[in-house]
C-alpha cells in the first residue's frame, strides 16, 4: 500500500497489536484480553467507541457463540489463513483501506463504497433453476488484463476486499494467478463448490486470502432439486476437503418457498456448523436470470420467519449469518450503486447490484471513479435508503417503482436478454409482493427497529457546507447497535 505521512507507522503498530490480541485468543487468555479492552476504553475518545468495546467485553465474559467461533478460527485454521484474515481483511481493508478510501473520497470529492463485486466469467458447470446469472452469455470471459487492472486500480483507491462471483469463478483459468498476485487483498468467492477438490482446498488454505462461499439450498433434496442430482454429495466432499486443509469457508443460501421449511429447522444449521462453515449469507430469491419462477418467491410471512430465525441463530449458534434483505436496518438500507458496493460483470458493464441487470457505463470505456460519480449512481445514493422502513431496502423487490423510474430516466441498457422482464411482464407480481411485505414489515419496523436504527438520508452524498463552501463527506457518525454475531462485530 502506498500510504504517506505517519499512517504507515500507525498501520505497523496496529498490525502488531492485532496479532498480539489474536495470540491471546489462541492461547485462551481471555482475562488478559479483557484487561486490554478495559485499557482501550480509557483511551477511547468517542462514546460510541467505548460502547463498542464494552459490548465486545460483554460477549467475551458471557462466552458468546461469536467469541467461541473466533477462538476456533484462530486455534484451528491454517496459519497462513489466520495471518491473512488479520493482515489483509482486518488491517489492510477495514483499517488502512478505510482510511485510504476516505482520503480518496476527499481528494476526488465523491463518496467511496467499501468493496466491489467482480464476475470475471459467466461460464458454469451447473445449470441451476432460477440462477440470477443464468441468462448472461455463458462464453463471456473478462480479459485477464482487465481483471488484474480492476483490482490494481481498486487498491490505489483503497479497495482491499473483493467479492468474486460468476458463473463459476473456479472455471476461470487466470483466477489463481491473479489472486496470488494480489496477496495483500482478501477475496470472498461465491462458488457452487463442485470444483473444490483436495488440491484446490490446499491451495485456498495455503494462499490464505480466499474464503469460498459455497452455494447450498438445504439438505440433499432441496439442493439437488435446484442444482442437479448428486450436487449435495459433491458439496459435502468440498466441505471435507476444506476442513482437512484448515481453510476458512462458508455457504451461500437462496431462500425460496420450496426450501423454507428446511432452512427454519435447526438440524440444517447444525449440519453446517458440524462441517465447520464459518459464515452463511442468505439471499432471498428474486425472479431474474434463468427462467424466472414466481412460485419460488417467499411469502411475506416466510420472510418474517427468516428474520426471527436469523435473530435466534445469532444469539445461539457458532456461525456468522447475514440476511441481505432483512439486515437493512444494520446497514442503512440498500448497499447498491456505490453506497457500499457495485458489480462489474464479465462484459465490463458496471451494475449497481448483482441483482440489477442494467447499466449505464462500461469499465472498458470510462474510469471507475467517473462511473461511480455518474448521474445514475449519484441518484441511487441520493435517494438511499428509499424510505423510512429499512426492512424494505431493495429497489428490485421492496420498492420496484424506483428501479422502473431509474430505468426510464437514464435509458439504461439491459445487460443480458430478458433482463427487462422484471420491469414488464413480472412487474405486477413483484409490486404485489412488495406491497404485501410493506403491510407486514411496517408495524415490525416501527415497534422494534425504528427507535434504534432510524433511516439516515444523505449518508452517501457529498454536499457543500454552509459558510466557507468547502466540501464535506456526509457520512453518519451515529453508531448503529450491531446485533450479536453480526458480520463486522
Amino acid at each position: 500500500m502506498k500510504l504517506t505521512g505517519l499512517y504507515p507507522v500507525k498501520t505497523f503498530t496496529i498490525r502488531r497489536f492485532v496479532n498480539y490480541l489474536s495470540r491471546m485468543l489462541k492461547d485462551g487468555q481471555e482475562e488478559k484480553f479483557l484487561r486490554v479492552i478495559q485499557a482501550l476504553k480509557l483511551l477511547a475518545l468517542r462514546a460510541d467507541q467505548r460502547r463498542t468495546l464494552e459490548e465486545i467485553a460483554g460477549l467475551i465474559r458471557n462466552d458468546h457463540p461469536s467469541v467461541r467461533l473466533i477462538r476456533r478460527l484462530v486455534q484451528e485454521s491454517h496459519p497462513q489463513t489466520v495471518e491473512k484474515l488479520l493482515n489483509n481483511l482486518v488491517i489492510n481493508d477495514i483499517l488502512a483501506g478505510d482510511w485510504k478510501r476516505a482520503q480518496t473520497a476527499r481528494r476526488l470529492k465523491i463518496h467511496m463504497p467499501a468493496f466491489m463485486v467482480i464476475s470475471p466469467t459467466y461460464a458454469c458447470n451447473l445449470r441451476c433453476a432460477g440462477c440470477y446469472a443464468g441468462e448472461y452469455e455463458e462464453k463471456q470471459q473478462m480479459e485477464p488484463e482487465l481483471f488484474d487492472k480492476i483490482i490494481s486500480d481498486g487498491k490505489n483507491l483503497g479497495f482491499y476486499f473483493y467479492v468474486i462471483s460468476g458463473g463459476e469463478p473456479f472455471i476461470y483459468r487466470p483466477l489463481w494467478d491473479i489472486l496470488a498476485k494480489h496477496h495483500d487483498c482478501y477475496f470472498l468467492i461465491y462458488t457452487n463448490g463442485t470444483l473444490i477438490d483436495e488440491e484446490a482446498a490446499e491451495k485456498i488454505a495455503r494462499l490464505g486470502h480466499i474464503a469460498p462461499a459455497i452455494s447450498i439450498e438445504g439438505k440433499e433434496d432441496e439442493t439437488d432439486f435446484r442444482r442437479g442430482e448428486g450436487t449435495f454429495r459433491r458439496l459435502l466432499t468440498a466441505f471435507a476437503n476444506l476442513r482437512k486443509a484448515r481453510a476458512v469457508f462458508g455457504v451461500s443460501i437462496t431462500h425460496t418457498r420450496r426450501n423454507h421449511k428446511v432452512l427454519m429447522n435447526d438440524e440444517f444449521w447444525e449440519m453446517l456448523i458440524e462441517n465447520k462453515a464459518v459464515f452463511s449469507w442468505i439471499f432471498q430469491y428474486i425472479p431474474i436470470g434463468l427462467d424466472p419462477d414466481l412460485s419460488l418467491m417467499v411469502t411475506p410471512e416466510e420472510r418474517l420467519e427468516r428474520l426471527r430465525l436469523v435473530e435466534r441463530i445469532r444469539r445461539e449458534k457458532e456461525i456468522l449469518v447475514a440476511d441481505f434483505w432483512n439486515d437493512g436496518p444494520y446497514v442503512n438500507g440498500c448497499l447498491a450503486g456505490g453506497a457500499n458496493y457495485f458489480h462489474i460483470n464479465a462484459h465490463g458493464y458496471v451494475e449497481p447490484c448483482v441483482f440489477v441487470h442494467f447499466a449505464l457505463d462500461n469499465i472498458k470505456e470510462k474510469p471507475l471513479v467517473e462511473i461511480l460519480d455518474s448521474p445514475f449512481f449519484r441518484e441511487i445514493r441520493e435517494r438511499a435508503p428509499y424510505g423510512e422502513n429499512l426492512l424494505r431496502p431493495c429497489m428490485v423487490i421492496d420498492r420496484p417503482e424506483i428501479l422502473r423510474e431509474l430505468y426510464h430516466k437514464y435509458q439504461l441498457r439491459p445487460t443480458h436478454p430478458g433482463a427487462e422482464t422484471i420491469l414488464t411482464s413480472l412487474a405486477p407480481a413483484v409490486q404485489e409482493a412488495a406491497e404485501a411485505w410493506a403491510k407486514i414489515s411496517d408495524p415490525v419496523w416501527e415497534k422494534e427497529f425504528a427507535p434504534h436504527y432510524p433511516a439516515v438520508f444523505g449518508e452517501y452524498v457529498y454536499k457543500r457546507k454552509t459558510g466557507d463552501g468547502s466540501l464535506s463527506h456526509l457520512k453518519t457518525s451515529r453508531a448503529r447497535e450491531t446485533p450479536c454475531n453480526q458480520p463486522g462485530l
